[in-house]
């Protein structure tokens, strides 16, 4: 059957830093947790409507999703295999 109910697959577009929301940047800057987004590339999730900053760790990779006003909705950690 149509496959209605099935999940979007995630619709990830790189932002230029300097496309970001002006209150997103504030808060990369301002706050420690964020040290070294500069060097990664950041997403816009279309379908949740977040701004997906991956940051390097000692640990893997911290994923920080921010709305477009700079505050934190998600958090993922991804270990190197």
């Amino acid at each position: 059957g149509p496959e209605i109910d099935r999940e979007p697959k995630n619709n990830l577009i790189k932002v230029p830093h300097n496309a970001l929301p002006p209150k997103v940047i504030s808060v990369l800057r301002e706050d420690e947790q964020y040290r070294g987004w500069h060097d990664s590339t950041v997403y816009f999730e279309s379908n949740t409507n977040l701004y997906l900053v991956p940051v390097k760790s000692e640990g893997g990779v911290k994923i920080y999703g921010l709305s477009k006003d700079g505050k934190p909705v998600t958090f993922d950690e991804v270990s190197p295999r």
